[in-house]
């Protein structure tokens, strides 16, 4: 499809005729059917590793992952010779990846399965929408800019 050219007039003296693509030509909305989203998980450090493990048996190897301090209901203070320490805030993990809608329960599922403890604390998965995605070096934008097509077609 080509631009469209549009007039935009500055002032009234002066007329200025620019070639505009509306952005849905160039795959800036969502293709019908095609929905990303992002999963953000908050673990407990000690489960870090059994989850990856598990998002990678789930087909998931591209995320990012921070050390981050949490507080939960839980309220405690520890006495050490003499001092009094703030126990309150635990270590986590947050893991952040964007994953196509056919792989969204089965991510959950893996980091459900892998940081359960049945104690309380285990942490929270979010689940939101992602409107777009763009791959800086090729360009690929949507659901083709999460997986590297090279891979996929062999």
């Amino acid at each position: 499809m080509k631009n469209t050219p549009v007039k935009i007039c500055t002032d009234s003296e002066k007329q200025h005729t620019f070639a505009v693509s509306p952005p849905y030509i160039h795959g800036w909305h969502q293709k019908p059917g095609h929905v990303m989203k992002k999963i953000e998980a908050i673990i407990r450090k000690s489960k870090f590793m059994e989850v990856r493990a598990a998002l990678h048996e789930a087909e998931i190897d591209f995320l990012s992952w921070w050390d981050v301090k949490g507080q939960g209901d839980a309220r405690q203070g520890l006495i050490f010779r003499g001092i009094a320490y703030d126990v309150n805030a635990i270590d986590r993990v947050y893991i952040s990846f964007v994953a196509r809608e056919v792989n969204v329960e089965r991510s959950i599922e893996a980091i459900r399965r892998a940081a359960y403890t049945g104690e309380s604390g285990d942490g929270r998965i979010f689940v939101s929408p992602i409107e777009q995605s763009v791959r800086i070096r090729t360009g690929d934008r949507g659901e083709d800019s999460l997986y590297n097509k090279d891979e996929q077609d062999s």
